[in-house]
């Protein structure tokens, strides 16, 4: 009804390991189930860990690969089903576009769909939580969504985030180009989530304090 079966689609299922043998999540405990400190794991499966070049820090993986790559062309819609596997508070996803020669926009949070696809200049993923997004861009060449930095403005840097600068999916953009025709309609949430924007009687008020004065 919708056609958003007529778009090239990618579920994204983000990971963070750590590879610094040093680090108290380093992978090699992790798998092992060893406390750092512990004299021997609760698990004595071989790790059979593929590092050819020594990589020694953290690294973002999407569906257990570094930056996997949709084919696109100029024009052309995709759709990214993102889930943040990682755990914590300090594993927040934002993703942005690093050039302006493509876009997104939020077709869904958490599996509740909106009314209509909503321009972002980047999209915002919690722990545990889930995103779809359509992608389309002008520009031939390579790009990639990326984890970046968010200020809040007056409040300062946004906290939690993954650090900038990994690559999450990237994109390899050919011509000649091909038009898709745009999403402009989604399914909307469910009718029992009720659209506050239209509530004109609340059941009441309240405040809530975020910080000590």
């Amino acid at each position: 009804r919708f056609g958003l079966d007529k778009y090239k689609t990618m579920v994204c299922v983000l990971q963070m390991l750590n590879f610094d043998p040093a680090a108290s999540d380093y992978i090699g405990l992790f798998m092992a189930n060893q406390n750092q400190g512990a004299p021997t794991p609760t698990s004595e499966l071989p790790l059979q860990l593929n590092n050819p070049e020594n990589y020694s820090g953290v690294l973002l993986l999407t569906n257990g690969e570094y930056a996997p790559t949709m084919d696109l062309r100029v024009g052309e819609r995709g759709i990214l089903r993102f889930i943040n596997a990682m755990s914590g508070s300090d594993n927040i996803a934002h993703l942005a576009f690093q050039n302006p020669g493509c876009a997104l926009k939020i077709l869904a949070y958490d599996g509740v769909y909106l009314n209509a696809p909503r321009p972002q200049s980047s999209v915002f993923i919690p722990a545990g939580g889930r995103a779809d997004i359509s992608v389309v861009c002008a520009v031939s060449g390579k790009h990639c969504l990326t984890t970046t930095s968010l200020d809040s403005g007056m409040y300062g840097p946004f906290g939690g985030l993954v650090e900038s600068g990994h690559d999450a999916v990237c994109f390899d953009v050919a011509v000649p180009g091909v038009i898709t025709p745009e999403l402009t309609k989604l399914p909307g949430p469910p009718m029992y989530y009720n659209d506050k924007l239209k509530d004109n009687h609340p059941d009441g008020n309240g405040s809530i304090t975020l910080s000590n004065p």
